[in-house]
């Protein structure tokens, strides 16, 4: 164990932004804890730890998770506790007042609010009383509401959860994330599409999908870390290539400045009166309107973008949640490209050659040499092989949940 008088455990030691908290963190000496639920992690291979953390599958069931944590916590004290995954911002938020009995910062909003920034028909009502332009938005409760709007409404449209992250039956927490089957191109496509998501599970059943426009042009985004509403500091990208090719995770981001997308994000957050990270995430169309897409009160996957151009969001929050100032910081370099080779970019080739798109290939390999990775540095290496493993652990835990589902 390493001699440091402040300690972090960094939850969720799969997901690429913990080894950004890491390497921040460490640098400035500062002992960093890895936590995840598997060995596999990139996380927990990087040298910028020298502690792990093997907790339960908080997915499978949250309050044992919760109870190990504290346990933890209490028999190895660490200044601060931050997640990065959705779920696992959900779960501590829900619990975080008996975390932080543990003498533990906790790095996620108050419950209360954090359960309006991450209801989406919420967050549209906030953006139309702040004059945020949305897309066009239906709700409907019913199979019988969705048979009487469908033939009201222009297509392609898009239907999407109410929240990210939701709780099944059984108490299980899983994401609800989009894929292409949320995209609808007609009246009976919707109706059928709308159905077969009731069918799916209890929580679609109780919050029914709502139906939004899809608006033409570019994925862009604000990321920032606030307080008491104030937008701190702040990181804007742009989405090159995604997948699903139609709008998704980016694959690979580059930094950009825009000034009425910042304003608006400021707007949205005052609003909700936000601490913490959160990424504001808009579409910016042929005509340079933006439109608010989503709005996530976490940590996003594209961290490392922000963290190499210049903005050292780790940092940053540490300093807020030990109730240290800095001062604001809007200014980073733009022209870095960044991407997510495993397996995000690999899926929009893929789904480019499936189209019969040839010529994605060049640019494909193009950027192995003007695009940086988003896990591997060369004076870092083994989480890149890390990223791989757990890579190939997931497809083969989605096969296993595939075949049982059967």
């Amino acid at each position: 164990m390493g001699d440091f008088n402040e300690r972090v455990l960094l939850l969720d030691a799969h997901r690429n932004q913990s080894l950004y908290f890491a390497r921040s963190l460490n640098k400035r000496g500062i002992g960093v804890t890895a936590g995840c639920r598997s060995r596999l992690a990139p996380g927990l291979l990087t040298k910028h730890t020298d502690e792990k953390y093997l907790y339960p599958d908080p997915n499978e069931n949250a309050e044992q998770f919760v109870e190990h944590l504290i346990q933890f916590l209490q028999q190895r004290p660490h200044t601060a506790v931050i997640p990065m995954a959705d779920r696992t911002h959900t779960i501590l938020s829900k619990h975080k007042d008996r975390i932080a009995e543990t003498n533990t910062l906790v790095g996620v909003e108050d419950w209360e609010k954090f359960a309006i920034g991450n209801n989406k028909i919420a967050l549209v009502e906030i953006a139309q009383t702040c004059s945020v332009p949305v897309p066009n938005t239906h709700t409907p409760d019913s199979i019988e509401d969705i048979r009487q709007l469908k033939d009201e409404i222009s297509y392609p449209v898009l239907l999407k959860p109410r929240v990210t992250t939701v709780q099944d039956a059984n108490g299980r927490y899983r994401e609800a994330r989009i894929g292409e089957d949320n995209y609808v191109e007609s009246p009976s496509e919707l109706v059928a599409t709308f159905n077969s998501f009731l069918e799916e599970g209890e929580y679609y059943q109780h919050d029914p999908p709502f139906i939004q426009e899809i608006i033409p042009g570019e994925t862009v985004a604000t990321g920032a870390l606030a307080k008491n509403g104030e937008i701190r500091a702040a990181f804007q990208e742009k989405r090159l290539r995604t997948y699903p090719i139609e709008g998704g995770v980016g694959a690979v981001r580059t930094g950009i400045h825009e000034p009425e997308m910042f304003a608006y994000a400021q707007d949205i957050v005052a609003a909700l009166d936000w601490t913490g990270p959160v990424y504001v995430e808009f579409m910016q169309t042929p005509d340079r309107e933006f439109y608010l897409i989503e709005v996530n009160g976490r940590y996003w996957g594209s961290l490392g973008l922000a963290v190499n151009s210049g903005i050292d969001f780790p940092w940053y929050h540490y300093q807020q949640l030990r109730g240290d100032d800095f001062e604001k910081d809007y200014s980073y370099r733009i022209g870095v490209r960044q991407r997510r080779l495993f397996y995000t970019d690999i899926k929009w080739m893929l789904a480019k050659l499936s189209a019969g798109e040839i010529g994605a290939v060049p640019t494909f390999i193009r950027s192995f040499f003007d695009t940086t990775d988003d896990v591997l540095q060369l004076d870092d290496p083994l989480p890149a092989v890390g990223s791989v493993a757990w890579a190939g652990k997931r497809v083969l835990e989605k096969t296993a949940h595939s075949i049982n589902d059967r």
